[in-house]
């Protein structure tokens, strides 16, 4: 099933914008969690932590769809497949530290290099994620 690019963009627009949110309040959490301004409790740390994974499991359910929508796209858009890559780099780094119980601080760089395909995608969408790149940048 092929369907033009043209058919899908409001699809893709959706999935990807969705799951650029999904992702960033993930990483959000996870910097309230890990680089507190102020003393947080355990119990609050944990709380965080759980917070940023259930955004992260939401994030990797949306890029997954988006993924399978893709694939039966024929054309090759070396945009959608670095969005695709990179938030998996990203997923795959969180989750790696989390059962390793390594500091996050290569997550950080892998959010940050996931967070530049952020407007390449938006343009060839036609979305504005403008206010999600520039909150993005912020924890940079």
């Amino acid at each position: 099933m092929e369907l033009p690019i043209e058919d899908l963009k409001p699809v893709y627009s959706k999935l990807v914008t969705k799951s650029a949110w999904s992702a960033l309040d993930s990483y959000t959490f996870l910097i309230e969690a890990i680089l507190p301004e102020k003393e947080i409790t355990e119990e609050t740390k944990n709380r965080l932590m759980r917070v940023s994974m259930t955004h992260l499991s939401e994030a990797f359910s949306l890029v997954s769809q988006f993924q399978m929508l893709y694939s039966l796209d024929s054309d090759d858009r070396d945009v959608i497949e670095d969005y695709i890559n990179q938030f998996y780099s990203y997923n795959k780094e969180f989750l790696d530290c989390e059962e390793t119980n390594h500091s996050h601080s290569h997550t950080m760089e892998y959010f940050r290099n996931f967070s530049k395909t952020f407007k390449p995608i938006a343009s060839l969408l036609d979305i504005n994620l403008d206010y999600l790149v520039e909150r993005a940048n912020s924890h940079f």
